[in-house]
């Protein structure tokens, strides 16, 4: 682990030290970085390169690497590398023919995730690419492939086919067609991938329009699951339909239609010693329905919509099914929900220097299932509004000023989960304060006040208080302040004061539980040693203090002190600019940390990147 650190350093920070000015960094670049953060070190690098020469021939070299180490003293090291690396040639034989090769390769060793993840594959392949101007593309490839995963060896073909055509003109409407094919049959197992998307498009007159997208995607895929070679195979395949309707009433209202209808079918498989075991078959049906009118007019703006969501799930079981890492939950029942939404929009600018701005929405959302042994049936009433008003007092000085209320209201239809039937509540107000009487002086301040109250509906009947309060004050100033033409400073300060606890809704009033103070700090000193070179150096901290409540028999609060938590430690940065594009970076930072049980340690955080043009 040492010996990755030194030279990555190495590599991220030397080039500060050799120079200090780089040419504009373009698409081909070398890139290099290292960041801890904890026990968490991640290593990257990268090579971007493209190389071309018109009607003649184009190269792309693309690598990247990645390496994760999690390092746990009282276990052994965790290790994750990944690697991905593609090169191709592209030669053109005509002006409307071309003959690629191609060569991609990936590999992952994960010693993370306990599962067997780690897996490598490589794909050689010749093809070519036939362009012809304002019609169509077509490319296809072909060649052997190679794989590795759980233990088996697989060697197969690979194919891939992509037609894309540009913009077709038939009667008035604009059409474009998009298929890709790829298949790789890799010893017993197979990759498909299928995509074909035709989109017809038309404008009537200005403001009316017509829009009509169809795809159809299919996908499989086979894992092993087992070292003895027993697979599972994972197919898709959706069919789906979006229309998008514009119709300008007159001048300054709109009317808009958008409906999309989808249909997905998803497949598990589990084949045992050459024979299927258990298979899951999954439907999902939907239809999305929104109408929208907007309505335009000097100083305002309006919009007022609904919205119709239904969903459908069906699943079905044929043999048993061994539950795998990746599958998902395979305990779902059927079930089908709805949501029908209206909501409103309105700006408007009563004068220059003054913005009020208005969203609302209520929502009814219902979830049923068929199965008579299943409980979760529900209905939901959500009901948001926001309200803000921005007011500029002078070109230097500007209020913003917010109101939310989100309310939510769940209901279980059965006796059986009622007890956990609630309203839920939320409301914050906040300001924002914004004051830069010139480029040198800039100071934000923002306070908000936040109150979530939770109430369960029958709680007269439970054995104990479920319904809770949470309730917080946030205040944030920031100041900025550029003493010189190279030297800046700024300061950062946050206050956090919350407290949690038992609501009593009918008498609305709270036994106090908990209550904790968190203040975040930092500040620094930029300097701008160079025309391209930046070093701030500041410090950082945070505390938080904590008190508990409990209650006598007698009826009285008492108040504990929990524990108090504190960390501070310097900051370091260096940046080194071209042109406002960021080439290289440093940034370390150590924190001393003293926990609420007096434990002292150190938290160290590193981040070096290097973006150099090649």
């Amino acid at each position: 682990m040492m010996n990755r650190n030194r030279l990555f350093f190495f590599l991220c920070v030397f080039p500060f030290f050799t120079s200090f000015s780089l040419a504009q960094v373009p698409n081909n670049n070398l890139q290099l970085g290292f960041r801890q953060d904890f026990n968490n070190y991640l290593w990257k690098a990268a090579v971007h390169y493209i190389k071309a020469k018109e009607h003649s021939y184009q190269i792309v070299f693309q690598e990247d690497f990645n390496s994760n180490l999690l390092y746990v003293p009282a276990l052994s090291p965790k290790w994750r590398d990944e690697n991905r690396f593609t090169f191709s040639y592209k030669n053109n034989l005509l002006p409307w023919f071309s003959n690629i090769a191609l060569l991609k390769a990936f590999s992952l060793s994960d010693k993370q995730s306990g599962y067997h993840n780690s897996a490598h594959s490589e794909f050689v392949a010749l093809g070519f690419q036939l362009e012809l101007q304002q019609l169509l593309n077509w490319k296809g490839l072909v060649g052997p492939k190679w794989d590795s995963r759980f233990n088996h060896d697989d060697q197969g073909v690979g194919l891939q086919v992509e037609l894309l055509t540009d913009d077709l003109q038939w009667q008035g409407y604009h059409n474009r067609w998009q298929l890709r094919w790829s298949h790789d049959r890799i010893g017993r197992r197979q990759e498909h991938d299928f995509s074909l998307s035709c989109q017809f498009q038309r404008e009537f007159y200005e403001g009316t329009s017509d829009s009509l997208v169809v795809t159809l995607n299919r996908l499989r895929r086979d894992y092993y699951i087992t070292k003895a070679g027993d697979l599972e195979t994972r197919s898709e395949k959706k069919w789906q339909v979006n229309n998008w309707l514009s119709y300008r009433i007159f001048p300054g209202l709109d009317f808009h239609l958008f409906s999309s209808l989808y249909l997905k079918k998803s497949d598990i498989e589990q084949i045992i010693q050459t024979k299927s075991t258990g298979r899951r078959e999954r439907q999902d049906d939907g239809l999305r329905l929104k109408t929208q009118l907007d309505y335009r007019r000097n100083s305002l703006q309006t919009i007022l919509g609904f919205l119709y969501h239904a969903q459908v799930q069906e699943y079905k079981f044929l043999g048993e099914i061994t539950p795998s890492p990746f599958m998902g939950s395979i305990g779902i029942p059927d079930n089908q929900s709805k949501l029908f939404q209206l909501y409103s929009n309105l700006r408007w600018w009563p004068t220059s220097k003054d913005s009020l701005a208005l969203h609302g929405s209520i929502s009814c959302f219902r979830y049923d299932t068929p199965d008579t042994n299943n409980f979760d049936d529900r209905d939901e009433l959500r009901i948001n509004l926001c309200l803000t008003n921005r007011y500029r007092f002078h070109p230097d000085l500007a209020l913003t000023v917010g109101a939310y209320v989100n309310l939510n209201h769940l209901i279980y239809i059965y006796a059986e989960h009622s007890a956990d039937n609630n309203w839920s509540r939320i409301f914050r107000l906040s300001t924002n304060l914004t004051y830069q009487p010139n480029s040198n002086i800039l100071w934000k301040q923002s306070a908000e006040v936040l109150a979530k109250y939770t109430d369960y509906d029958f709680e007269e009947i439970l054995s104990s208080v479920r319904s809770f309060v949470f309730r917080e004050f946030t205040l944030c100033n920031t100041v900025q302040v550029k003493l010189f033409a190279n030297t800046k400073i700024s300061f950062f300060y946050r206050l956090e004061l919350e407290e949690n606890g038992r609501l009593f809704w009918e008498s609305f009033s709270e036994q106090l539980l908990e209550r904790r103070q968190n203040n975040f700090f930092s500040w620094s000193t930029e300097y701008l040693l160079f025309d391209q070179f930046r070093l701030t150096l500041g410090v950082s901290g945070y505390f938080r203090q904590q008190w508990y409540y409990q209650t006598t028999t007698l009826g009285e609060t008492i108040e504990k002190k929990q524990g108090r938590f504190c960390s501070y430690g310097p900051l370091f940065r260096i940046q080194l600019l071209n042109q406002t594009k960021q080439q290289a970076y440093v940034s370390l930072s150590m924190l001393r940390v003293k926990d609420s049980m007096d434990r002292l340690y150190y938290i160290h955080h590193i981040d070096l990147s290097l973006n150099w043009g090649i």
